[in-house]
């Protein structure tokens, strides 16, 4: 298996799970540790709102949205606020 397919696969489990361990990504695609550093670089380089955590493994954040699907949560996120402060009697600006 080429390095682009170990990639490509890579990220698809972390869509499709929302996060990896290390371990696990050595396991599957039987990779050693230099490996393993240059698919990560590689991970978030391409994907840059990913997460490591406690150097165990990855997770596939909420802020990794597409740029269109986040906006579209910010303007409804507005949109609630705004609500929220005229049901309380907040003027709106």
């Amino acid at each position: 298996m080429t390095f682009q397919e170990v990639l490509t696969q890579a990220v698809q489990w972390l869509q499709r799970d929302k996060r990896v361990s290390y371990r696990a990504l050595k396991r599957q695609f039987a990779i050693d540790d230099e490996y393993l550093d240059d698919l990560k670089e590689a991970i978030f380089y391409t994907h840059p709102r990913l997460v490591e955590e406690n150097g165990r493994g990855l997770t596939w954040t909420d802020e990794s949205q597409t740029p269109e699907s986040a906006a579209r949560h910010g303007r409804s996120e507005e949109r609630r606020v705004g609500k929220e402060c005229r049901s309380r009697g907040s003027p709106d600006r």
